[in-house]
């Protein structure tokens, strides 16, 4: 199985994001925003508004934009 898809993400959505700092959905968003991943990050938690700025969504299904990658295939 390739890792193509997570290596050229253009963004990604964080199921089980969290504010609690040992969480590993709120180290995962924490170390895209340190690395400056490029992509929208979409942190995924029905019970919270916002996590280290970002916009939470309740849902994968509610994200308004597109959770993609970018296309290395000919």
């Amino acid at each position: 199985m390739s890792l193509d898809r997570v290596v050229n993400a253009e963004s990604v959505a964080i199921v089980g994001a969290s504010k609690t700092k040992t969480v590993r959905g709120f180290q995962a968003i924490k170390t895209l925003l340190e690395e400056r991943f490029e992509g929208p990050i979409y942190p995924v938690n029905l019970g919270e508004s916002r996590i280290l700025g970002l916009r939470c969504y309740p849902a994968v299904s509610a994200i308004e934009g597109v959770v993609s990658k970018k296309s290395t295939e000919p």
